[in-house]
This record gives structure tokens, sequence and C-alpha cells, in this order.
């Protein structure tokens, strides 16, 4: 517990904690068919049962109830391997820094419960415990290889001069080494290089695919090699693709200054991860396939007119009143390019007047001529576009009703319930949707009209020539679809691979925007977890910051991404390559895509100011929000025993501002914080946006300086106090303590070793 006192020192030591590593184990879906994690013992079973029983129907491939795909892109939560290897789901021995647990235990999950749409149970207090101690107890071990620099250098190296002279010069490389060496399984490797080279073949005007077979190379085949011209690239469409790459490293060796030489770039070769996770998505996707920015130059590039087509009637139409991404009701239309197909919705943002399909069928304004004095045609709000490469694989587009391009659809006319913000994003939604291609769809338009005397026989005969009937609007679907995967099995790719729910270059990018602990942030150093926190400790302020988060927890990626050249001199035998395009960092893409109104609670961050804490010796804590709030910080030890470290009597108003950063206590603070005993200590913040404490912790500051809050065992929603054993016969703050977090209150947690 820590002990707090007035007097100021200065002489904190920073160690570095010995890492916990992760096991993982694969569990990929092909065709629809998932492997299920098979519990190693009673800990493992409980809370893999709880998870089933609670979260499974909305975040399990293979056990969804009324969904197509699971929630946020979250589909593997019993597969408990998996879960202990991705820590931006659960940090090993730390449940109250692992996410899956805070949001169960502050009341965020199971969403269809606490938001009153299901008659499910909520989780019990015992259920919860279950998933607790499993969190504790139960994380596995693994051996992270470091994988040098140099040795990916030296590889691609040799690899380079195993080409033809005439290829060396526009040859490039995807690297999934850091991946490799962060304790993934061969299975998981499959799932990340056969999604790299769908991307590739996605983002190509060429009319050959690229073969996985040909471009796996390497000892590990952690290597992808690209060849610009098999994808009708020019040397400066990859050096614009790179110029924003934050990872970019030069080892300063003869071998790195060949590769430089003989292709003409600083940076031949990026990872994998990152290129997935950008290419995928604007601004670089339409960038790389040349999209204009307006649907009529987009048919003219493909040499096509959707209105000359419609008034021929050589389209084929589908309408329905409900789909899996329009919130309203859709239209679909088939084009024939010289490339095969091309496919165009037209997305509507309510289902009234010319935006009822069954009412107004025809369009869109001008298509068609007026009936009976009657304009039969609707009008749309948007449209999403799927038209076939020339090597068989998909391009996707979005515009607005002028047909100008998006690189989002309006959440109010069509969503993706997998990403944070429920917009669809042109590239990786659509990906993601189509990941054998064209879906099956369901005509509603058809029959109503067809058979409806209220329609002129003009319009009905209009009808049946638009929309056909199931037989042939299926075939041509299943047709379109054959195109599509049959592009991908000339790649050798598997069509129907996925990894726990996730299409395989969602799979790719989603790797990349996990949160990083410190076995991912030593694999993307090229050293051991070890090597790392000896390094980080002896740099500056910057890498003992980082070096904090990374024991007590995660890093975020946007965190590490900004900070990650300041620290590549300290840690290994290499300069930074300064990225010159900072159009598409992480960060920026990842404010673009948070809508609040989406985000459940406000977000708080927490982390100490050095990696481990000494006993006797000083120690802080760094605190940021995005609301302004009434800060709460409360320790928990060993034993349980609880203490209200933030407010206490010498800092009693404790309002903080959103987006600034806080250290308590402050530099000029008339007290410090110490740990008298050596063990873990936890400690949790909660952030009010409602009033200055949190209700039922009862501060009286003449009594004690700080609240003490007993024997506290944190159990279910709440943190339940109960009778101090060094107190015996007094209660205090007996009444629930509600350390959870709400619509008013943020919540998060780090643990602390204390040494």
């Amino acid at each position: 517990m820590a002990t707090l006192t007035t007097s100021k020192s200065y002489g904190t030591v920073i160690t570095l904690a010995a890492a916990l590593l992760l096991s993982t184990s694969f569990h990929a879906s092909s065709e629809g068919t998932v492997e299920y994690y098979k519990p190693a013992n009673d800990i493992e079973t409980a809370a893999q049962t709880m998870l089933e029983k609670h979260c499974a129907r909305c975040h399990q491939d293979g056990k969804l109830v009324k969904r197509e795909k699971p929630a946020k892109g979250f589909g593997d939560v019993i597969q408990l391997d998996q879960l202990v290897g991705n820590p931006d789901r659960v940090v090993p021995g730390t449940p109250d820094a692992s996410k899956i647990f805070q949001v169960i235990v502050n009341g965020q999950m199971p969403k269809d419960v606490f938001e009153g749409e299901s008659d499910k149970p909520a989780p019990t207090a015992d259920e919860i415990e279950a998933l607790r101690t499993w969190i504790t107890k139960s994380a596995g071990e693994c051996k992270v290889e470091a994988y040098e620099p140099k040795l990916l250098v030296k590889e691609i190296y040799d690899d380079l001069f195993s080409l033809p002279e005439h290829k060396r010069a526009t040859t490039r490389y995807l690297s999934l080494a850091n991946i490799m060496s962060s304790c993934a399984t061969k299975e998981e490797m499959d799932v990340y290089s056969q999604g790299a080279i769908k991307l590739l073949n996605s983002l190509s005007t060429n009319s050959d695919v690229i073969s996985i077979e040909e471009a796996l190379v390497g000892e590990h085949k952690n290597l992808i090699r690209i060849d610009l011209l098999d994808l009708n690239w020019t040397p400066e469409l990859w050096d614009y693709v790179v110029s924003g790459y934050p990872y970019g490293i030069d080892p300063v060796d003869s071998q790195h200054k060949a590769l430089a030489d003989i292709t003409h770039t600083e940076l031949p070769y990026v990872r994998a991860d990152w290129f997935a996770f950008f290419a995928s998505r604007p601004p670089l996707y339409e960038k790389i396939l040349g999209m204009p920015l307006h649907f009529d130059e987009l048919q003219a590039s493909l040499q096509m007119n959707t209105m000359s087509n419609i008034k021929n009637r050589d389209v084929v139409r589908a309408g329905f009143k409900k789909s899996g991404v329009s919130r309203s009701n859709r239209l679909i239309e088939r084009h024939t390019i010289s490339t095969g197909h091309f496919w165009t919705s037209y997305d509507f943002a309510a289902t009234k007047g010319t935006q009822n399909l069954l009412e107004f069928p025809l369009g869109p304004v001008g298509a068609f001529d007026s009936y009976d004095g009657h304009d039969y045609a609707f009008t749309q709000d948007g449209g999403e576009s799927i038209y076939s490469l020339p090597n068989g694989f998909q391009a996707y587009y979005l515009n607005n009703t002028a047909g100008v391009y998006l690189e989002k659809g309006p959440t109010n006319i069509v969503q993706d319930p997998g990403r944070v913000d429920l917009a669809v994003t042109n590239g990786i939604s659509c990906m993601g949707c189509h990941d054998q291609g064209m879906r099956n769809a369901a005509d509603d338009v058809l029959e109503h009209v067809a058979k409806n005397k209220i329609f002129p026989s003009e319009v009905r005969e209009i009808v049946k020539s638009l929309y056909p009937e199931k037989p042939e609007l299926d075939k041509l679907i299943k047709q379109d679809g054959e195109r599509f995967t049959s592009a991908m099995k000339r790649a050798g790719l598997n069509p129907g691979l996925k990894l726990n729910g996730d299409e395989m270059i969602n799979a790719l990018s989603n790797r990349y925007e996990r949160d990083i602990d410190l076995k991912s942030a030593a694999s993307e150093f090229g050293v051991t977890p070890e090597e790392l926190g000896d390094n980080l400790n002896r740099s500056s302020d910057v890498g003992s910051s980082i070096a904090a988060q990374l024991v007590q927890g995660t890093v975020q990626r946007d965190i590490f991404e900004a900070e990650y050249g300041n620290l590549v001199e300290s840690i290994i035998d290499a300069s930074f390559i300064k990225p010159t395009n900072h159009d598409y960092s992480y960060a920026s893409v990842k404010k673009a895509e948070v809508i609040e109104k989406y985000v459940d609670t406000f977000k708080l961050e927490l982390y100490g100011n050095t990696p481990t804490a000494k006993m006797g010796s000083p120690t802080s804590f760094t605190v940021k929000t995005t609301k302004d709030c009434y800060l709460t910080l409360v320790d928990i030890d060993e034993a349980k025993t609880g203490k209200v470290l933030y407010p206490n009597k010498f800092e009693q108003d404790n309002f903080i501002k959103a987006g600034q950063e806080y250290v308590i206590p402050a530099q000029n603070a008339t007290y410090e914080y110490t740990y008298e005993t050596v063990g873990t200590e936890t400690v949790i913040a909660l952030c009010d946006i409602t009033g200055h404490s949190l209700p039922k912790i009862t501060h009286d500051f003449n009594a004690e300086a700080y609240t003490s809050l007993g024997r506290s065992i944190a159990v279910g929603q709440k943190l339940d106090v109960v009778k101090s054993s060094k107190k015996p016969g007094k209660k205090k703050n007996v009444d629930d303590i509600p350390l959870a977090a709400t619509s008013d209150v943020a919540r998060t947690a780090i643990k602390i070793e204390v040494h």
C-alpha cells in the first residue's frame, strides 16, 4: 500500500520488470468452419463458459446470433489463447488493465443486456470473478525471438541479388518479420501472408495475378517480393505510398546502402501490417488505383455509361426493403464492362416518397418518361460500386447523390458494424463484406410491381425488363462471384480463409491496430523484451514514459507510432528515416474514424511515471482525459486494502481539463507517494463529469489526509467495502463504492510492481 508523506525526495530508481510473454494459437475459418479452443484446466473452463454465455452471441465467429459478422470486428471471444495473445483484449496478470474485463466490469457489456435490448441475464459476480481469476493466473508464455534489422536487410539483399539484374530496380518488399517474431503461429502467418497478397492483387491494374507461391520469399517465408511492373505501379507511386512510413530505419551497413542504390529509394521494404492498414483505405486506396473524384469520370475510365444502359434496359436490378449495409431500402444494379462486372447501388436515407422503391421502382430521374402524368423515378442519396479489375479481383467506389467520391458513406444511410464509427470506409469495409465476391440478393420489387395493376402497364413492363426472376439473378451473382474467387485461386489464395471471423485483409489490418505491449514493441524494434526494457530505461524521458506504460499495460498505436523515431537510435544500431508525408499517420486516420455519439464512455488514460516502483522512493502518475471531469485515484494492494490517493487533504480540487496531461503529485506538490511494502499494487483511475468526487466515497480531510476504503474486494460492477481489519468494529464507507464506468464516469487501471 502506498504511504503518503509531505516531504520531497527525487531519487527515483527506474527498473523494468520481466515481461509477461504470451502464447498464441490459431483459429482460422474456411468456408464457415471454426475450431474452438479447448480449455486446459478448471480456471480456463470457467472463464470460457462465462464468455460463451454472455459474449459469444455477438463476438464469436461460428456462434453469432441474429448477426452475420462479429460486432466491432471482434470475433474470437471464447478463443482464450487468442485473447492472451492480443494486448488489445487481455493484459495477462492484470485484469483491471485488460479491455475485455474493463467493458464487462464497467457495465458496458454485454451491450444488448445493458441497453435493454435483450432479456438475457447480466454476468453475475461469480462469473466476473472467474474471468478475473483467469486473466490473473492463466497467462501462457512464449519466447520472443529477436529478428534484428540487419538480418532482415540481409534476407532482402540475398533475394534481390538472386534476381536477374533488369528486375532489381523495380523490386520492393513487404515484411512480416515483426509479426513472426511476436509469437505468431504458422497458421496465423498463413492468414497474414495471404491477406497481403490479396491486397496487392486488389491494388493492381495488371491483367495477371501475383502468385503467393512466387511472391513469398526468405528463409522463414516472411517476405513478400513485389515487382512494381506486375502491379502497373511506377517507382514514383511506391515512393508516395511509403512517404508516410513511420518505421523506416537504416542499419547503416553496406547491404542496406546497396539496396537503396539499386532500387533508387530509401525504403525498398515496409511492414506488411502497416501497408495493409493504410493501402486498404483512403487516402491511399484511391490514390493507388487512380480513382477519379466523380462517378461520371469513373464510368468514362471504364468505357461505360450507366444512364445509357438503363435507358436501353441493358442492366439487371434487384431491390429490397432491408440489407446488411443500408439502413433503408436499397437497389443494386449490374452493368457489363470489358473486365467483367460493374455493380452499383442506389442507397436511401429513408423510405418515404420517392425514396420508396416499391412505389417508385424506375429511375434514376431522367431515365424514363412519366406515365399517366406520374413520374415513377426514385431519388437516391448516394451509391456504392463494385467492379472487376483486369486480373479478376475487385475495386470499390463510394459517391454521394451528386456523384462526388466519398471516403466514407454517411452513417445515416449505410453502416459497417465492424468499424468503430460504424462508417462504411471505401476499400477496407467493402473487402471485409465482399470477401468472396458478390453477395446473394433477393429482390422485392418485381413481384410487388409486376402483378399490381395500380401501376400503368408501361411501368410494369419496364420493371419486368429490369428486374429478372430469382434464378437469373442468382446465376449472374454466382457467375460474378466465381470470377472473383477464381482469381484468388489463381493467386494461390484460399477464398474462404478467415481469422476468427475476419476476412484476411481486415485481419492483417486489425493486427496493426492493436495496442502495443512489451512483447510486440520488442518485435517492432527487432530486439528481445529484456533488451528493449534495458535500453528504454537508459534513454530519454520519452523512453522512460513508454517503458512505464509497456510494463504496466499497453501503449496505444498512435502514441507508439509517434514516438518510434525518437527511440530508434537509443535501442538499436540504426538511424531513423523520417517520413515526409504526414497526411496519413495512424493518429489522423483513427481520429477521423471516431464519432463521439458511438463511443460508450469517454476516454481516460493512466500510467505510472516509472516502469516499476522502488519501495520507499517517490512515485507519480500521469492522467489524461477526453472530457473535462473530476478525477479520483484509488490504490488497492495485494491484501485488497483500498485507499484514495487523489483527491486528498493537500489537493482537494480534483478537476482536470480535457486533452491536458496531469502529473500527480505535481513537481511542486507538498506531498509525495511512496510504497512501504514489496508486491503488486493496482491503481484505478475514475473521472466523473458530474461532481467533485464519486458518490458514496465520503472524504473527511480534517480526520485523515487520505480517505481509507478499508479492506476492499473488487466484485462485479462495484467495489464492495467491508470492515477494515486494522480498525475492529468500525465500518467506513460500507456502502457500495461505484468503481465502474458509466455514461458520466470513465475508468481505467494499471498494475504497479513494487521492488
